[in-house]
Protein backbone atom coordinates (compact mmCIF):
# COMPACT_ATOMS: atom_id res chain seq x y z
CA UNK A 1 0.00 0.00 0.00
CA UNK A 2 1.46 3.35 -0.99
CA UNK A 3 0.82 6.52 0.90
CA UNK A 4 0.09 9.82 -0.74
CA UNK A 5 3.01 12.26 -0.42
CA UNK A 6 2.44 15.44 1.56
CA UNK A 7 3.69 18.93 0.79
CA UNK A 8 4.12 20.93 3.97
CA UNK A 9 3.65 24.63 3.23
CA UNK A 10 5.25 26.73 5.96
CA UNK A 11 4.21 30.29 5.27
CA UNK A 12 3.55 33.76 6.61
CA UNK A 13 0.36 35.43 5.40
CA UNK A 14 1.89 38.86 4.90
CA UNK A 15 5.07 37.59 3.24
CA UNK A 16 5.34 38.23 -0.50
CA UNK A 17 7.63 35.21 -0.93
CA UNK A 18 5.00 32.97 0.68
CA UNK A 19 2.44 34.46 -1.71
CA UNK A 20 4.62 33.59 -4.69
CA UNK A 21 5.17 30.04 -3.43
CA UNK A 22 1.41 29.63 -2.91
CA UNK A 23 0.82 30.72 -6.51
CA UNK A 24 2.46 27.48 -7.67
CA UNK A 25 1.70 25.22 -4.73
CA UNK A 26 -1.62 23.79 -5.87
CA UNK A 27 -0.31 23.04 -9.37
CA UNK A 28 2.69 21.21 -7.90
CA UNK A 29 0.42 19.22 -5.58
CA UNK A 30 -1.85 18.21 -8.47
CA UNK A 31 1.08 17.27 -10.69
CA UNK A 32 2.70 15.12 -8.00
CA UNK A 33 -0.49 13.74 -6.47
CA UNK A 34 0.42 15.28 -3.12
CA UNK A 35 -1.76 16.50 -0.31
CA UNK A 36 -1.01 19.97 1.05
CA UNK A 37 -0.55 20.52 4.75
CA UNK A 38 -0.67 24.22 5.62
CA UNK A 39 1.69 25.34 8.40
CA UNK A 40 1.12 28.99 9.30
CA UNK A 41 4.11 30.51 11.07
CA UNK A 42 3.23 32.68 14.04
CA UNK A 43 5.46 35.66 14.85
CA UNK A 44 6.79 34.25 18.16
CA UNK A 45 7.94 31.11 16.35
CA UNK A 46 9.58 33.17 13.62
CA UNK A 47 11.34 35.29 16.21
CA UNK A 48 12.83 32.18 17.79
CA UNK A 49 14.56 30.94 14.63
CA UNK A 50 14.96 34.16 12.68
CA UNK A 51 15.74 36.95 15.19
CA UNK A 52 18.20 39.00 13.08
CA UNK A 53 15.89 39.03 10.04
CA UNK A 54 12.82 39.83 12.13
CA UNK A 55 14.63 42.71 13.85
CA UNK A 56 15.83 44.04 10.50
CA UNK A 57 12.27 43.93 9.10
CA UNK A 58 11.27 46.80 11.40
CA UNK A 59 14.10 49.07 10.27
CA UNK A 60 13.83 51.32 7.21
CA UNK A 61 15.17 49.80 4.00
CA UNK A 62 17.51 52.01 1.93
CA UNK A 63 15.76 53.28 -1.21
CA UNK A 64 18.06 51.45 -3.64
CA UNK A 65 17.54 48.14 -1.85
CA UNK A 66 13.77 48.69 -1.65
CA UNK A 67 13.68 49.34 -5.40
CA UNK A 68 15.66 46.18 -6.09
CA UNK A 69 13.42 44.08 -3.82
CA UNK A 70 10.29 45.45 -5.54
CA UNK A 71 11.74 44.67 -8.98
CA UNK A 72 12.80 41.19 -7.90
CA UNK A 73 9.31 40.49 -6.56
CA UNK A 74 7.71 41.70 -9.80
CA UNK A 75 10.07 39.47 -11.82
CA UNK A 76 9.21 36.42 -9.71
CA UNK A 77 5.50 37.24 -9.84
CA UNK A 78 5.67 37.33 -13.63
CA UNK A 79 7.49 33.98 -13.60
CA UNK A 80 4.82 32.52 -11.27
CA UNK A 81 2.01 33.91 -13.42
CA UNK A 82 0.51 36.22 -10.80
CA UNK A 83 0.34 39.92 -10.19
CA UNK A 84 1.74 41.38 -7.01
CA UNK A 85 0.94 44.76 -5.57
CA UNK A 86 2.81 45.53 -2.40
CA UNK A 87 0.71 47.33 0.19
CA UNK A 88 1.73 50.97 0.52
CA UNK A 89 1.50 50.86 4.30
CA UNK A 90 4.76 48.93 4.57
CA UNK A 91 5.24 45.45 5.93
CA UNK A 92 2.28 44.12 7.88
CA UNK A 93 2.59 41.85 10.83
CA UNK A 94 0.92 38.61 10.01
CA UNK A 95 -0.19 37.72 13.53
CA UNK A 96 -3.96 38.09 13.02
CA UNK A 97 -4.09 36.40 9.63
CA UNK A 98 -1.98 33.53 10.97
CA UNK A 99 -4.12 33.07 14.09
CA UNK A 100 -7.26 32.85 11.97
CA UNK A 101 -5.47 30.37 9.69
CA UNK A 102 -5.44 27.96 12.63
CA UNK A 103 -9.22 28.39 12.87
CA UNK A 104 -9.51 27.76 9.11
CA UNK A 105 -7.43 24.57 9.42
CA UNK A 106 -9.78 23.28 12.11
CA UNK A 107 -12.82 24.22 10.00
CA UNK A 108 -11.42 22.51 6.89
CA UNK A 109 -11.32 25.63 4.73
CA UNK A 110 -7.65 26.59 4.90
CA UNK A 111 -6.96 26.66 1.14
CA UNK A 112 -9.74 29.15 0.33
CA UNK A 113 -8.81 31.21 3.37
CA UNK A 114 -5.11 31.45 2.43
CA UNK A 115 -6.03 32.24 -1.18
CA UNK A 116 -8.42 35.02 -0.05
CA UNK A 117 -5.91 36.46 2.43
CA UNK A 118 -3.12 36.60 -0.16
CA UNK A 119 -5.46 38.10 -2.76
CA UNK A 120 -6.65 40.73 -0.25
CA UNK A 121 -3.12 41.71 0.76
CA UNK A 122 -1.16 41.43 -2.49
CA UNK A 123 -3.97 42.00 -4.99
CA UNK A 124 -6.22 44.53 -3.25
CA UNK A 125 -3.59 46.03 -0.92
CA UNK A 126 -5.73 45.44 2.16
CA UNK A 127 -3.92 45.56 5.51
CA UNK A 128 -3.61 42.12 7.13
CA UNK A 129 -2.49 43.90 10.29
CA UNK A 130 -6.12 44.96 10.76
CA UNK A 131 -8.38 42.65 12.75
CA UNK A 132 -11.40 43.97 10.81
CA UNK A 133 -9.86 43.05 7.45
CA UNK A 134 -8.86 39.58 8.65
CA UNK A 135 -12.31 39.06 10.23
CA UNK A 136 -13.99 39.92 6.92
CA UNK A 137 -11.74 37.50 5.03
CA UNK A 138 -12.41 34.67 7.50
CA UNK A 139 -16.17 35.16 7.56
CA UNK A 140 -16.29 35.40 3.74
CA UNK A 141 -14.56 32.00 3.64
CA UNK A 142 -17.24 30.45 5.83
CA UNK A 143 -15.64 30.72 9.25
CA UNK A 144 -17.87 31.42 12.23
CA UNK A 145 -17.44 35.04 13.32
CA UNK A 146 -17.22 34.00 17.00
CA UNK A 147 -14.36 31.61 16.24
CA UNK A 148 -12.55 34.34 14.32
CA UNK A 149 -13.04 36.82 17.17
CA UNK A 150 -11.73 34.25 19.66
CA UNK A 151 -8.52 33.98 17.63
CA UNK A 152 -7.84 37.67 18.27
CA UNK A 153 -7.89 37.26 22.07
Amino acid sequence: MTTRPTLEFFYAGACPWSYLAFARLEEVAMRTGSAIEYRPLLEPARAAWQPPLLAASTEPVPAALAAYIAKDLRDWARFCGVQIRLPGSGPATGEWVQRVAVVAIRAGCIAPYVRAAFRAHFGEQRDLGSCAVVRDIGVACGLDARDVEAAFE
